[in-house]
């Protein structure tokens, strides 16, 4: 007697248990990250000590994705002095005298202050800076708020500049600079997550009188933009008051908004270049080959650069842009400070047809 049988019923039921076991671990995962971080709610430092015991042992982020992974040779577990900086103080990091000029004071931009009103994943990102950076004050302005500070502090030209722009994303590029020159400090996005104390940005130069901190987006060319060959972000960094990187930016910014054309000043593809990263990177550049420093040979290397005449540092694009833009070396690793979630992409970045500044096509969306 001849027995047939299929092998289609037994695939299927081992699909079905493949897709319940997807789910299960799903719902786990979800529960754990649950338990171990309420984004709704600001850290303990308890919490803090808790969940980072559990990063420093693995080299794995359990409060967000783990998005990137560490290089074997720069596991955090190998940090020697990583204890000591992460839960830094007023004193300066681990203790003594903090030679810094930049003043510990950390500055945000948001349309509310309200926290019932931000999306939980926003406050998450936001809270971090609150929390992993003992001894900082800390400032969120809205945008009412920033209006008022401009037209308090700054001459009616840089006003009337300001008031002229159309778009929200302009004027809080435009606010960030004016802000950190007035009162120095710490300046990020709040769709970024600090991932080392603030003191870690000049881990490499701590014994230097530092007055402006940079990270570089990339350092070679990446496809999307093939003829920018360097970066420098502005969705965080640090200043003194009246540092001349700012004081030349204000007024390149102001130049180019009074002498611009309200169509240019509309569009979306343009923000980058006139109040944005492609006009900041302009500047810096532009004030340090001045002195006759040649800044793609110095960051091409992919490390710290630290210009000791002004006290310019520009930290690589692994510590503010890991796992972005190749072929520049950006996988996470010690000298990670923080991440951007990049949410202008889903904003005010898209349009309703053609290009995005990034480049990628979009369809039509109302």
């Amino acid at each position: 007697m001849v027995v047939r049988t299929t092998t289609k019923p037994r695939i299927r039921a081992l699909a079905i248990l493949a897709i319940l076991a997807c789910i299960l671990l799903f719902i786990t995962t979800q529960k754990a990250a649950t338990q171990d971080y309420n984004p709704a709610n600001i850290m303990s430092q308890q919490e803090i000590e808790r969940i980072w015991a559990k990063w420093r042992k693995t080299g794995k982020d359990v409060i967000f994705h783990d998005q990137f992974k560490p290089k074997d040779d720069r596991l955090v577990s190998k940090m020697t002095d990583y204890d000591r900086f992460y839960f830094g103080n007023a004193e300066g990091g681990g203790g003594g005298v903090d030679v810094c000029k930049i003043p510990r004071s950390i500055h945000q931009t948001y349309k509310t202050n309200d926290r019932s009103k931000i999306e939980s994943s926003r406050l998450a990102y936001m809270d971090t800076w609150i929390t992993m950076n003992n001894g900082y004050t800390y400032t969120l302005w809205t945008d009412n708020q920033m209006w008022e500070f401009v037209h308090t502090n700054y001459p009616e030209r840089i006003q009337k500049a300001y008031k002229k722009l159309p778009m929200v994303v302009q004027k809080t590029d435009f606010f960030r600079y004016l802000v950190i020159n007035k009162f120095g400090g710490y300046y990020t996005d709040t769709d970024t997550r600090c991932a080392r104390n603030l003191d870690w940005w000049r881990i490499d130069y701590l014994n230097e009188p530092v007055k402006f901190i940079a990270g570089l987006e990339w350092h070679m060319a990446p496809p999307d933009f093939p003829n920018t060959p360097i970066s420098i972000t502005q969705w965080a960094f640090a200043s003194t008051p009246n540092h001349p990187i700012l004081t030349i930016m204000i007024e390149s910014v102001t130049n180019m908004i009074l002498h611009g054309s309200q169509k240019d000043l509309h569009d979306t593809t343009k923000v980058i270049e006139i109040t944005g990263p492609f006009q900041w990177t302009r500047v810096i550049r532009a004030f340090i080959e001045s002195r006759g420093w040649k800044l793609e040979e110095d960051v091409g290397k992919g490390e710290a650069v630290y210009y000791a005449d002004e006290g310019v540092l520009l930290l690589p694009p692994v510590a503010f842009n890991p796992g972005s833009f190749q072929p520049n070396s950006t996988l996470r690793d010690e000298r990670t400070v923080l991440y951007h979630e990049f949410a202008g992409n889903k904003g005010w970045k898209k349009v309703k047809k053609g290009r995005t500044w990034w480049g990628q096509m979009e369809d039509d969306k109302e």
